[in-house]
This record gives C-alpha cells, sequence and structure tokens, in this order.
C-alpha cells in the first residue's frame, strides 16, 4: 500500500513532467534536477504504486493506462 510520502508532491511533479515532455532528460531539464533524480523518483512511485506508469519506445516515454489515469 503507498504512503503519502510515497506519493509526495515533488514525485508526482516529476510524473507529470515526464508526461508532458515525454522524456525523462526532457523532464529534469524542465523541472531543474538532474536526470538521475527524475529516474529515482519514478522507480520509487512506480514501486508505491506497484505498476509501471511508463511505457519507453526508444527515447521516447509514454503514459501506460496506469500513466494515464493518475495524470489525469
Amino acid at each position: 500500500m503507498a504512503t503519502p510520502a510515497d506519493l509526495s508532491m515533488t514525485r508526482l511533479r516529476i510524473f507529470a513532467a515526464v508526461v508532458e515532455q515525454r522524456g525523462y532528460t526532457a523532464a529534469a531539464r524542465s523541472i531543474g534536477v538532474s536526470q538521475a533524480t527524475v529516474s529515482f523518483h519514478m522507480r520509487a512511485l512506480e514501486h508505491a504504486l506497484g505498476t509501471g506508469l511508463l511505457l519507453y519506445q526508444g527515447r521516447r516515454v509514454l503514459p501506460t493506462p496506469a500513466g494515464e489515469a493518475l495524470y489525469g
């Protein structure tokens, strides 16, 4: 079960940036953090929710159905 800390506003903002920018590097640049920070928080968020939120197509990232539901 995800705790409030697992679903922090920081993690949700990072997730939204990844969806909007369609990639980790662009998301990191847009919110002023490192790509490693984005990766860390995305792994933690997916782990907390117990599901994948993103599909990887080359360098492009798209939300899964679960990711679309969370983003919406």
